[in-house]
């Protein structure tokens, strides 16, 4: 059965891409194959992983511009299991209009597709401050928030907690 997990940043700069990064790639290291999507839209943090050249982002997914297929780059990591992650590199035109709630909707829509494909997907996910943070959310089975252990952070997990 394929598990979908959110990892959402309760701030920013805590560490949530590094995060989901390693968490997927201990995964393919006991041979699951995992996807890794980043709908961190400010930080576009997951491109940093992807060597070549990134033609086709999860924003072009989102309007219906592009495949999963297009959008998933498989890293090179020597593993048993698959490890593919989905950047997000876009203009702010883009940007924008993957953060509609049509383009959410569909998000929760492929997140669901690619769990056909892969054992894990695992969502690298901002500070819940828009519709495609909320999509993320709602369609994990398991959420895992991440913070530091600072005044900053404390702050931020209790915003997040309400």
């Amino acid at each position: 059965m394929t598990r979908i997990a959110t990892v959402v940043g309760a701030a920013g700069g805590v560490g949530t891409t590094r995060v989901t990064v390693e968490c997927g790639a201990t995964l393919a290291r006991a041979g699951h194959d995992v996807a890794v999507v980043d709908v961190a839209f400010g930080t576009q943090g997951l491109r940093s992983y992807i060597e070549s050249d990134i033609t086709a982002d999860v924003t072009a997914l989102l309007t219906e511009e592009a495949s999963l297929g297009d959008v998933l780059y498989d890293l090179p990591v020597d593993t048993p299991g698959r490890l593919a992650v989905a950047p997000v590199r876009a203009p702010l035109e883009r940007l924008a209009r993957a953060q509609t709630i049509g383009a959410a909707r569909h998000l929760e829509r492929q997140l669901a597709a690619s769990s056909l494909s892969y054992d894990v997907v695992l969502v690298d996910t901002p500070p819940l401050n828009g519709n495609h943070a909320i999509a993320a959310v709602n369609t994990a089975e398991k959420v895992g928030l991440v913070t530091a252990d600072t005044s900053r952070g404390r702050d931020s997990l209790a915003m997040m907690r309400g």
